[in-house]
């Protein structure tokens, strides 16, 4: 027993030392936890020593043989445990995140000579015990061996996750944006974008595990309704090692009638370069440092032809106002088919790319050790974005579209403090800051800037994009988590946090200015000229700045607001572990502070001379909101390879700040023509139910069956908000909508065994999500009264299908190979067509019903293959990766008169009449497709990976 004893004290020591080694914080670590046993007798090993090797980080047993060591980041590590005595025993196993692993040993005794070390490979558990809710884990090694190539892939193949048509996530029915991203513990989500996502780039090469919680989730996650997604990225490792990966890639596609340009080779469409190195700086493994960085452009699969120039845009509205009044009774102008010349349409005919991205991303990461008990880091995550989006009516004038140039700078300080082998708490201090730049030209008024845009059809001939805006949002952010293993069965963690955001936005856009004798766009008046003196004599619009209004007020072609709302949220829970019962119970206190006032009045005309509503009536402060949410889990294991849980919360997040301050000086004019934000918006509510089964079905595989229903309060909407003499009104955003979803997943996953290296998932889930509306920005609007008395009316809520609900979901994934040496893996997806709402072409238009119909099914199949090869301590490894590989088109959008995205329906008479407008120079087809509507075609890279140790 003193032999036992002094054991236990040098493990006691180890782990007092090792607490610079802990990485813990709420959100980011998991736990391990077990029994150390004598294999003859099954008797506990009371002071038996267990360490994770690599670091200093271990437990001794309690009385009962039982160990627990927290604050273990997730990841893959090997298990030492010895007794004296005993023969040492090691056992590989892998920590997720917020989750218990359970890792057991039976130890051998010795009986004449020390015997080796016995090691067992013990697998990820099937069953997840202590899982009181729905959630996917992926570790770094599925990311590089599944055909994902970006982060947001992966979270759409977790069930109960819908990708709507323009590409946006939503969480069992819930809006786009109403999910939560976490870095590091860090919640770095986007609140400015009503479209959400996360501030910092989010690369898969530097994840070292993807965490997608679905549904319910713990009090430590606020701001979110629908969904968490916790990224764990990875950290300075004790050796030197380095990773550098590069692949290029090209869209080729056989759809020549929607793709144009991607029938042909296109190298280097798409190059991309990442690498990261890490390591100890300093002798001692004191101070350690982890460097990722991230190269990539993507030149896209939407190209434009270049039929026209901008500057064509004058001399062929010049034209066509000239052809007019010099025939103005021929069929030409009575049918709207004025030829335009050749020699007005300026353009090479060549191939444009038209949804750009360039991108640079950056993470650093270093580590310092205090103390025995205290450890800093510093984490900088930086990305720099170019992206020129996709515009389908600029196809044939594609130099005409406006860019955006992005720069994101957060930078997160860590201490980590452990007070013992069962308590410690982390303090957190982050500040972000983001910028975003839209525009063609940096001279609001560059000469160079077209102030008419002639059409063919939907499409620009010539003619720019023109305004500038910019947005800037930043945040100051503090956090403190407090963790404490109480005994060997409660986990109580309690919080912290505050944060000051800055949310600036300016946008403006110039004005035409009149000549006060010829007016806009003179046009000479003497109709016998010839077109080319016409052309001389015309007088295009000139472009200033925006204007002031007689009281010195900016007018709507510009928006300028600077707040900097603030919130503070607590949270406390606690997990209990029990043989019988696992109970993750919390409850969670937000406050938020909007910064902003709102008219006292709202019906108020604007003063004469003025347009806004606060030139008439007082503003008045909008007051703060709060809210509690309770947070409840249970699970209850029905054998050893069974367990149920269910689980119930109330889940808020605030409204967007773009819908909060839209619009902030409140300037109005005309009917229902402006848009007001509101910052007495309160926040948009979730309460969400869930019950599930895991049981496993053999060594490696395992079934989970989940029962789910979420209901939606106080989403956001839009209402009519009538002035004074109900002769003028406009519309203000509001807490008015209301859904619900409901449905079922079932997951059947196969892990890798000894006799098979084969491993897959199957997922389907089945949901129906209803709501009054889809969308924020719509309003249904009916026109009541006539004369002077008539006025808009808004009509009764019904509630119909989501626009992204979307009935059946299935997608599966198949890997097969030997890790060491090659891999091949695909991933299937099937799902049902989303709604959208047909219009009865032999009936008037208002006769038509919201989401009544389907768009047509969707497939796609992706590959991934890669061949290892290992030169000491070199490991390079070629890999393929396909994307779509039957290059299917899916139909993402369609018409309303026909329910495809191909074609449009037309009478004989309408056909004709259109294919004359279009003066030979395009074609109906051309007309009818929109390449947009479509899922991206085949995409095959191929690219290398070396990995040096």
């Amino acid at each position: 027993m003193l032999k036992a004893s002094k054991s236990a004290l040098v493990v006691g020591l180890l782990v007092a030392q090792a607490i610079f080694s802990l990485r813990a914080l709420a959100g980011t670590t998991g736990k391990i936890v077990g029994v150390i046993k004598d294999a003859q007798t099954g008797e506990p090993l009371p002071a038996a020593n267990v360490i994770i090797e690599g670091t200093q980080i271990g437990a001794a047993t309690d009385d009962q043989g039982r160990y627990i060591i927290i604050a273990v980041p997730p990841g893959d590590y090997t298990l030492r445990a010895w007794y004296i005595g005993y023969a040492e025993m090691r056992k590989r196993v892998h920590v997720s995140t917020d989750l218990t692993t359970v890792c057991d040993f039976s130890l051998q005794q010795k009986v004449i000579e020390a015997k080796k070390s016995v090691v067992v490979v013990a697998q990820r558990p099937i069953v997840e015990m202590d899982r009181t809710s729905t959630a996917a884990y992926v570790t770094s090694q599925e990311l590089n061996t599944l055909p994902v190539e970006e982060v947001h892939q992966v979270i759409a193949l977790q069930a109960g996750v819908v990708r709507d048509a323009g590409g946006g996530l939503h969480f069992r029915g819930g809006r786009v944006g109403e999910g939560a991203y976490y870095i590091d513990g860090i919640p770095v989500t986007n609140q400015f974008s009503a479209g959400g996502g996360s501030l910092v780039g989010i690369n898969n090469r530097n994840v070292q595990e993807l965490q997608v919680i679905s549904g319910t989730f713990n009090a430590e996650y606020g701001q979110a309704q629908s969904g968490v997604i916790s990224v764990v990225t990875k950290i300075p490792d004790r050796q030197h090692s380095g990773s550098f990966t590069f692949y290029t890639g090209d869209y080729i596609s056989g759809h020549k009638d929607i793709f144009m340009g991607l029938d042909r080779l296109h190298p280097g469409q798409i190059l991309n370069a990442e690498g990261s190195v890490t390591g100890p700086l300093l002798g001692g493994g004191k101070l350690g440092f982890y460097y990722y960085t991230r190269l990539n452009r993507d030149l896209g699969y939407f190209f434009g032809k270049r039929l026209t120039r901008p500057s064509d845009a004058c001399p062929i509205a010049v034209f066509r106002e000239w052809y007019r009044r010099r025939y103005p009774s021929s069929d030409e102008v009575i049918y709207n088919r004025i030829p335009i010349p050749d020699s007005l349409m300026t353009g090479d005919g060549s191939l444009v790319p038209m949804d750009v991205t360039r991108y640079w991303s950056n993470n650093l990461k270093l580590t310092y050790s205090l103390s025995k008990s205290m450890k800093l880091q510093y984490s900088l995550f930086t990305d720099w974005r170019y992206h020129k989006g996709y515009n389908d009516s600029y196809r044939y004038a594609p130099d005409g579209v406006a860019s955006s140039r992005s720069w994101e700078h957060t930078h997160i300080l860590k201490l980590t403090h452990t007070l013992s082998t069962r308590m410690f708490y982390e303090a957190n201090l982050a500040y972000t800051d983001s910028k975003s730049r839209w525009y063609l030209f940096e001279n609001l008024i560059d000469p160079r800037l077209q102030t008419v845009s002639p059409m063919l059809s939907r499409f620009h001939l010539g003619g720019t994009q023109s305004g500038k805006s910019v947005t800037e949002t930043g945040k100051v952010f503090g956090k403190v988590d407090f963790t404490w293993q109480v005994d060997n069965y409660n986990l109580v963690k309690a919080g912290l946090q505050f944060a000051r955001h800055k949310a600036f936005y300016h946008r403006r856009n110039p004005e035409p200015i009149q000549d006060p004798i010829l007016g806009n766009n003179y046009y000479p008046a003497d109709g016998t000229l010839s077109f080319e003196e016409f052309l001389e004599k015309s007088r295009p619009e000139v472009l200033v700045p925006p204007q002031l209004t007689p009281q010195g007020e900016t007018s709507l072609s510009e928006e300028r607001y600077l707040h900097h709302p603030k919130e503070f949220s607590a949270y406390v829970q606690d997990k209990l572990e029990l043989k019988e019962l696992i109970l993750n119970l919390g409850v969670r206190f937000d406050w938020f502070d909007p910064d902003h006032v709102k008219p006292k009045n709202p019906r108020v005309l604007p003063e004469a001379g003025s347009i806004s509503l606060l030139s008439s009536t007082e503003p008045v402060r909008a007051k703060p909101k709060w809210q509690i949410s309770p947070r409840l889990g249970m699970a209850f294991p029905i054998s050893d390879a069974g367990v149920i849980h269910a689980a119930y919360g109330h889940f808020f997040k605030v409204p967007p700040f773009a819908y909060i301050f839209e619009n902030s000086e409140y300037k109005v004019i005309g009917t229902n023509e402006t848009r007001v934000g509101n910052p007495d918006l309160k926040p948009q509510q979730t309460i969400a139910y869930e019950i599930g089964l895991q049981q496993q079905l053999a060594e490696t595989v395992g079934l989970e069956v989940t029962l789910f229903y979420s209901d939606f309060r106080n989403l956001l909407g839009l209402e009519i908000v009538r002035q004074v003499g109900n002769v003028y009104s406009y519309l203000r955003r509001v807490n008015r909508d209301y859904g619900y979803n409901k449905g079922f997943s079932i997951h059947l996953k196969k892990r890798p065994s000894r006799y098979s290296m084969i491993s897959g998932s199957l997922d389907y889930t089945f949901q129906v999500g209803k709501s009054n509306e889809s969308d924020p920005n719509n309003i249904a609007i009916v026109t009541v009264g006539g004369g002077r008395g008539q006025f808009f009316q808004q009509i009764e809520k019904q509630v119909l299908p989501l626009d992204w609900d979307q009935t059946h979901t299935l997608t599966g994934t198949f890997t097969v190979g030997h890790p060491d040496n090659w891999t091949l893996s695909f991933i299937g997806k099937f799902m049902t067509g989303q709604p959208y709402t047909p219009t009865p072409v032999r009936l008037d238009v208002s006769a038509k019903f919201k989401n009544t119909d389907r768009k047509p099914n969707q497939l796609g199949l992706d590959m991934y293959l890669s061949k290892h090869f290992d030169y000491g301590h070199i490991k390079p490894t070629l890999f393929l990766r396909v994307f779509n590989v039957f290059d299917i088109a899916n139909q993402l959008s369609v018409f309303s008169t026909t329910g495809r995205a191909d074609r449009d329906h037309r009478f004989p008479v309408e056909k004709a009449l259109e294919e004359s407008q279009l003066l030979g120079i395009l074609t109906l087809h051309d007309v009818d497709n929109h390449p947009y509507w479509y899922s991206a075609p085949r995409l095959v890279e191929l690219g290398i990976t070396v990995d040096i140790k």
